[in-house]
């Protein structure tokens, strides 16, 4: 089965400024196990990880007033990644990790932890830790990455799923899992949810059981949005879109 590891976060933080970018630098060294080893300014180039060297891209990205490419950061060593970001400024941004090989046991903890990490220091509204194949069962909102969440909102959780500050708002509160059957703990005004404990221990048939069951809950708060049986996704009734914010630069 070609499983891969999928962390997502999407944010209103502007990671490709200076400030931005040394709160996710800080929770991706902050482990040896599993920081990067490499960066590029594009996803076919592979140059040493140096924060002080990506720092300067930005800063000239900033001062040519032009977006780059992308930004990814990789590790070359097992656990094995590639996380992109979008080398830009604008308003929402995201940052996307994949495993690159195949999944080692050993290594399922260190990525859940790092997803802990990035949550808080990115300040992440919305974001998920997550394994999954590319079985066609499967509904969208059960796998894969979300990558219209502003203006759709969330489709679903996963193994871990974060829930920011303004999303947990929307969806009423803490008071909102109650019922759900999540394990729920707090994380900078907001709450990170796993189906099962540890979250990455379960088989799939027993986390997209649970994974069901707890959605039929959270759908009550009207912020998710449902698919139906062609897989067309409509919006939640209550989800409001994540409005655009001034371009502000940081140095």
């Amino acid at each position: 089965m070609n499983e891969q590891l999928h962390i997502q976060m999407t944010t209103s933080l502007r990671l490709f400024e200076p400030r931005g970018a040394q709160r996710l630098f800080d929770a991706i060294e902050q482990n040896a196990e599993i920081a990067p080893t490499h960066w590029g300014e594009s996803a076919s180039l592979r140059d040493p990880y140096d924060r002080a060297h990506i720092l300067a891209y930005m800063r000239q990205c900033q001062e040519a007033g032009a977006d780059g490419e992308s930004l990814v950061l990789r590790r070359l060593e097992p656990p094995r990644y590639n996380l992109t970001m979008p080398a830009s400024y604008q308003s929402m941004m995201w940052i996307r990790l994949e495993s690159s090989v195949k999944l080692e046991p050993e290594s399922l903890p260190l990525y859940f932890a790092l997803g802990t990490r990035l949550a808080p220091a990115v300040r992440a509204e919305y974001g998920f830790v997550d394994i999954f194949d590319h079985e066609d069962g499967d509904l969208p909102g059960e796998k894969g990455w979300q990558p219209f969440y502003p203006e759709r909102g969330p489709d679903g959780i996963r193994r871990r799923t974060f829930f920011g500050l303004r999303l947990l708002e929307l969806m009423g509160g803490a008071q909102a899992f109650e019922g759900s059957g999540l394990l729920v703990r707090p994380f900078d005004g907001g709450v990170e949810a796993d189906i099962v404990e540890p979250a990455w221990s379960a088989p799939k048939t027993e986390v997209r059981t649970k994974q069901r069951a707890a959605m039929a809950s959270l759908r009550e708060t009207g912020v998710f949005g449902t698919y139906d049986e062609k897989k067309r996704y409509t919006t939640g009734p209550r989800w409001i879109p994540m409005p655009p914010t001034p371009r502000q630069l940081h140095s």
